[in-house]
């Protein structure tokens, strides 16, 4: 019973991390604005769920395997939207916007099947109920090389957008543990 508390701690970080990552698509100065207070405000509700995450998982008798995983995948969803805070920082400092760079599009989209993942911890019984990770790769890679692809100079804007690509690659990796291990 008490499994259902942290998933439901893990779903509310994933949703926040999926509206994080989303506020790094604004285009233009009052969305920065608007994006840069929200993000403030998610950050803060992070960290109170990470908090009584960790608390409520060190006072219950857990596997140590189970208890690592949970906790790391809590702090792995907070990454992306600490990450996601930098970004809208260094737009912030910026006068112009790469109009053609699309990386957050992909983290966009990795972000959502993350949230739609998560979402599954709870109801998961069987190997067949696991989330297509295929399609979670198929995105991951084909950014990866999109960004090999292009020019040798990326902005510093573009290299925290493939610095959160690769953290929310580790988080999707660290939730499907979390599946295999209550399978």
């Amino acid at each position: 019973m008490q499994k259902i508390n942290y998933f439901e701690l893990l779903e509310e970080l994933s949703v926040l991390s999926a509206r994080a990552v989303y506020l790094t698509s604004c285009k233009n100065r009052a969305q920065l604005q608007r994006s840069l207070t929200e993000i403030s405000s998610i950050e803060s509700k992070a960290a109170l769920i990470l908090n009584g995450l960790e608390e409520a998982l060190f006072k219950d008798f857990l596997p140590p395997l189970e208890r690592r995983s949970i906790a790391e995948a809590g702090h792995r969803l907070c990454k992306t939207i600490w990450s996601s805070a930098m970004i809208l920082g260094q737009k912030s400092q910026r006068m112009g916007y790469d109009k053609s760079f699309k990386e957050y599009e992909v983290c966009v989209e990795l972000s959502k099947l993350i949230e739609e993942s998560v979402s599954m911890l709870k109801k998961i019984k069987k190997p067949n109920q696991m989330p297509k990770a295929e399609e979670f790769r198929k995105i991951l890679n084909s950014s990866r090389s999109a960004s090999r692809l292009s020019s040798k100079k990326q902005s510093s804007t573009q290299t925290l957008f493939c610095e959160l690509r690769e953290e929310l690659s580790d988080c999707f990796d660290g939730i499907i543990e979390i599946m295999l291990c209550n399978i």
